[in-house]
C-alpha cells in the first residue's frame, strides 16, 4: 500500500513540476515531512544533499524518499537493518 501512496503522491507532484524539480521542492517537503510523516525534517535535508551530490538527475531524491518510506533504508540509530527482516533466504530457520 505504501508503494501506491508513493506513486500517487509523486505522480501528482510531477504534474505541477513546471520548471523542474526545484520548483516543487517546498511542496514535496511539506507532503513528505508534515503530511505523510515519511521522514523528519533533518532526514529530508540529508536525502536532498545525497541526491544533489550524486551524479544524475535531480529527481533522485524521489527514489531515496521511497526507499526510506518503504523501509529499505537502514535505521542507523537503532542499529537495525530492515532488509534483514524481509527475507529468510539462506538462513537456517531453526537458529
Amino acid at each position: 500500500m505504501i508503494l501506491a501512496d508513493l506513486a500517487l503522491t509523486f505522480g501528482v507532484l510531477s504534474l505541477i513540476a513546471f520548471g523542474g524539480m526545484p520548483s516543487v521542492m517546498p511542496e514535496m517537503q511539506r507532503l513528505v515531512v508534515d503530511v505523510k510523516g515519511w521522514t523528519t525534517h533533518a532526514q529530508f535535508i540529508q536525502l536532498f544533499a545525497i541526491a544533489q551530490a550524486a551524479p544524475g538527475p535531480n529527481v533522485l531524491i524521489v527514489s531515496l524518499i521511497g526507499w526510506k518510506a518503504a523501509g529499505f533504508w537502514p535505521d542507523r540509530h537503532s542499529g537495525r537493518d530492515p532488509r534483514a527482516q524481509r527475507s529468510s533466504y539462506g538462513r537456517n530457520p531453526t537458529s
